[in-house]
């Protein structure tokens, strides 16, 4: 089975060691480098793979979002 970083940004995730993440696991992690600099294709992804439900879950409770992000993605994602 491939790893799901194939279907990433090349540059998404330069600074880890791609063997050591877990999907399930580090899905935080995984979420908000995506919603901080991830571009379409890896949001279409990650909205494939963890649905709109974790998505916002992960958003409304992050603490590592900059306002400028945080601020967009409460209007996508529809947050109060």
């Amino acid at each position: 089975m491939q790893s799901p970083l194939i279907k990433f940004s090349p540059a998404l995730f330069w600074d880890i060691d791609k063997d050591s993440l877990n999907f399930k696991k580090h899905r935080q992690f995984v979420i908000e480098r995506v919603l901080k600099f991830g571009d379409s294709s890896d949001w279409q992804f990650i909205k494939r793979f963890y649905g709109l439900a974790v998505i916002k879950k992960v958003a409304q409770g992050s603490r590592d979002l900059d306002d400028k992000s945080r601020n967009f993605w409460r209007i996508m994602l529809k947050i109060k």
